[in-house]
């Protein structure tokens, strides 16, 4: 293997022999990193990087850094009373700061590590308000629910901004800001990255790390026979790695090696059957299909997870689908399978978006009365399983459509 068409031939040739049912979520999480890694880079030499929440009404502007702004032991917000604490994805996150987005603009700093949000608000009736991250909707409260589910902002500054609808003059909105505390997940890890001992209701078997001057990581486990998934964490800057698992002496996937993320049990993966018994798993990197080994150091450190995933869902145009997926901080369970073009209506709560199909360049729209949105096209002629994350929020009819090919629509509701 000489060229970087060459490496991605190979990773197609070896996606072909997997039963990989979550390529549909995979996309929205490599996005959402992109996301993180730019905003991270865009407040490199800055000498104050800020968290813009941005009020629907002009007004003075507020600094808030923690507990030197308004007291978080207050913990009340628009007139609301939240928690000083919340968890998330197996994430304790403690209260930061509190603002008043009805009438003023605020800034918060960024933090060092992930944040989360939650919208509060009041006096809405019978109308809502609703959170836009970066201009897209991420949150709403609709009525007298008063607070929503935490919202996960990651670790650099992101723009906020609410909005009403429907709501009397006297709704008031605001958010409380929430910072994850040093303590890791429940689950295996090192200084690296942690593999959850839960993800997405997926409990974990066995998992490792490289240490500097390994050539492999090796598990031994025990299984019942059936599924199991084997999550890959690799994090370097050569550009022509492949991560290579060999499941009792045999070859059976492999993986480019890119910048992993922290939450390793959320990386790229691939799920095939193993019978009852004791295995042996191996995990180890090469230059490319058939070059040589490579030696773990500090800058490149790679590892497995393997995952007994739970019961999957219905087979859908040949494709297996998940039963449960993790999407912005949530839990989602599969809900229905419904035929393009559809309508949805969330009057019951939030919506989880994904779909399956086929087609030369293969997307979704979905258009609601107050926010719409497309998916990143997937260009492929052969039959993919794929979710841009369209999260269709609580208390709208949104108009669905795939573009560029035909297929069938995933619905995802909270756990």
């Amino acid at each position: 293997m000489n060229t970087l068409d060459d490496l991605r031939s190979t990773l197609h040739r070896h996606a072909d022999e997997l039963d990989d049912v979550e390529r549909y979520v995979r996309p929205v999480a490599v996005r959402a990193r992109i996301r993180v890694v730019r905003r991270r880079r865009a407040t490199v030499g800055a000498v104050v990087a800020a968290l813009v929440l941005v009020a629907g009404l002009a007004g003075a502007g507020t600094v808030l850094r923690g507990s030197d702004g308004i007291d978080p032991a207050d913990r009340v917000v628009a007139g609301v009373t939240v928690p000083d604490r919340v968890t998330a994805q197996g994430r304790t996150y403690e209260l930061e700061s509190l603002a008043d987005l009805t009438a003023e603009e605020t800034h918060v700093d960024p933090a060092e590590h992930p944040q989360a949000v939650i919208l509060a608000a009041r006096g809405l009736g019978d109308g809502m308000a609703t959170l836009y991250s970066q201009g897209e909707p991420v949150g709403r409260v609709r009525g007298d629910e008063q607070v929503s589910a935490p919202i996960d902002l990651g670790e650099a500054g992101v723009d906020l901004e609410v909005r009403f609808d429907g709501a009397g003059p006297s709704a008031r909105a605001g958010v409380a800001v929430y910072e994850a505390t040093d303590d890791i997940p429940a689950g295996m890890g090192d200084q690296h990255a942690v593999f959850r001992g839960e993800v997405a209701g997926a409990t974990l078997v066995a998992s490792g790390f490289s240490s500097p001057g390994e050539t492999s990581v090796e598990l031994q486990f025990s299984s019942r026979g059936g599924r199991l998934r084997f999550v890959f964490y690799c994090s370097s800057e050569a550009d022509d790695l492949l991560l290579n698992v060999s499941i009792d002496g045999k070859d059976s996937m492999a993986s480019g090696c890119g910048d992993s993320g922290p939450d390793a049990g959320t990386g790229s993966s691939g799920t095939t059957r193993v019978p009852a018994g004791e295995h042996e798993v191996v995990a180890y990197l090469t230059h490319g299909d058939h070059g040589p080994q490579v030696t773990a150091t500090e800058e490149t450190v790679f590892g497995l997870g393997v995952y007994d995933p739970p019961a999957p869902g219905p087979r859908v145009l040949g494709t297996r689908v998940e039963s449960q997926v993790e999407y912005a901080g949530r839990d989602w369970v599969f809900d229905r399978v419904l035929a393009a073009p559809a309508t949805i209506d969330t009057k019951d709560g939030d919506v989880l978006l994904g779909f399956v199909g086929s087609g030369r360049r293969l997307g979704v729209t979905w258009s609601g009365r107050l926010t719409h949105g497309e998916s990143t096209q997937v260009e492929s002629a052969r039959t993919v399983s794929q979710s841009d994350g369209g999260l269709l929020l609580a208390g709208d009819r949104y108009d669905v459509a795939i573009t560029g090919g035909e297929g069938m629509l995933l619905v995802y509701r909270p756990e």
